[in-house]
């Protein structure tokens, strides 16, 4: 885990700055850090980085106290340069004659006026000459803010089973008890386990199809209170987290990392450790290890296994295909489908594209289960065969066509 030397928070990879590189054409960021907080940085120091909001908050104080500097000595020779009974014109730090006489009034000849006291060439800070109780007060404060800084870095909470740590103790518990501790409460449905029992009543509204949380706007319900939130900013318009590398904007972080993930980075560091398989986020794996790996039921039309979720779906294709429904229409040849995966396979004629060609005759296919399908054509693979005269067919098709031909008697007797 790396976090940022200045807030002491959790940094991620593109937001990560060396501490060596430059702060500005003068000085390097370690070196800026060191002359506005006069901290010891050792060689061996781990924490190397910092985030780009302190980045640019750096650059601002440095800036400003080359400022203060690069004024104090225009100061200095104003007040060597001018005798107190001579006019002083007025030059581009804006001090008049009269503040520069009241300054050598206030110390004797041996005494260095700039020592004290310093201008500061900006409109925003309207001329202000600093006395020294309130420079003292601003070196307290800032010893201040130092001192909290430490003290909330001693602060942090450390899980002693794998080091990982929290800003507040509650967050740590959390972690405690999700990661650490066995999950107590059982579902009577389905004999899964959790650790909180605000989980499992979470849980359970999956059984029974609760979902008490009713968008006011829309009407849509939710299960989750999170989820319920996150929607209604869909109705607010409110999108604070956007992608530097586009104009994208996002509700909340977690989509601007998985957009970064897929449109820009390509990273993806959730695997499934069953088959290897990674994904761009943790519920793409989540989903993938529940309908590719988990349990399987038989669908009662078909016979073919899915998972849970994948069976809901597939009996409703079969429903609206005996009722004639088909939702999904073509936007370039109007033919219709029942489910998105049929739509989406023929929007491959469109595009032109044969990606999949067969090594043995160079024929080219724009999907590769077509590609696997036309390899049958290459082998002695005969996986359909007629259950009347056990005769074998490479395609499904040409086993109906033998059984509408030869064997449709046979059909209606057994009926």
């Amino acid at each position: 885990m790396v976090i940022c030397r200045i807030c002491l928070l959790d940094l991620i990879e593109q937001d990560k700055i060396d501490i060596e590189n430059q702060l500005n054409d003068d000085v390097t960021i370690l070196i800026g850090i060191v002359q506005l907080s006069s901290i010891n940085v050792s060689d061996n120091d781990l924490k190397q980085f910092i985030c780009k909001s302190c980045f640019t908050k750096l650059n601002v104080c440095y800036n400003f106290r080359k400022q203060i500097i690069e004024s104090d000595e225009k100061l200095k020779t104003l007040t060597q340069n001018h005798d107190e009974n001579e006019p002083v014109q007025e030059t581009k730090t804006n001090v008049s004659a009269v503040e520069i006489r009241s300054i050598k009034s206030e110390y004797s000849d041996n005494d260095d006026p700039s020592s004290d006291y310093g201008t500061i060439d900006s409109g925003d800070c309207n001329k202000n000459i600093f006395p020294d109780d309130q420079k003292h007060d601003q070196v307290e404060k800032k010893e201040h803010i130092v001192k909290r800084r430490k003290q909330n870095a001693k602060k942090l909470h450390y899980c002693k089973e794998c080091q990982k740590s929290f800003k507040k103790a509650d967050h740590l518990n959390v972690h405690i008890i999700y990661k650490h501790r066995e999950k107590q409460f059982k579902c009577n449905t389905c004999n899964k386990k959790f650790a909180r029992k605000y989980d499992l009543n979470y849980h359970n509204r999956i059984h029974t199809g609760e979902r008490p949380f009713t968008c006011e706007i829309c009407g849509k319900s939710f299960a989750s209170s999170s989820y319920f939130y996150t929607h209604k900013k869909i109705h607010t318009g409110e999108k604070r987290n956007k992608c530097e590398f586009c104009s994208c904007a996002f509700i909340n972080l977690d989509q601007l990392h998985i957009h970064i993930r897929q449109k820009h980075t390509g990273e993806k560091p959730f695997m499934c450790e069953l088959c290897s398989s990674a994904f761009t986020s943790s519920s793409a794996l989540f989903r993938h290890k529940r309908d590719v790996h988990g349990e399987k039921e038989p669908c009662p039309v078909c016979s073919k296994l899915y998972s849970i979720r994948g069976l809901k779906s597939h009996i409703k294709r079969h429903q609206e295909k005996q009722s004639g429904i088909k939702r999904f229409v073509c936007n370039i040849c109007d033919k219709k489908f029942t489910c998105r995966t049929s739509i989406k396979r023929h929007k491959l004629i469109h595009n032109g594209n044969k990606d999949f060609k067969c090594e043995i005759c160079k024929k080219a296919f724009n999907q590769r289960s077509t590609l696997q399908t036309h390899m049958r054509i290459h082998s002695q693979i005969m996986p359909f065969h007629c259950e009347i005269c056990s005769k074998t067919f490479r395609y499904k098709h040409h086993l109906k066509l033998h059984m509408g031909k030869y064997h449709k008697s046979e059909d209606v007797k057994q009926e």
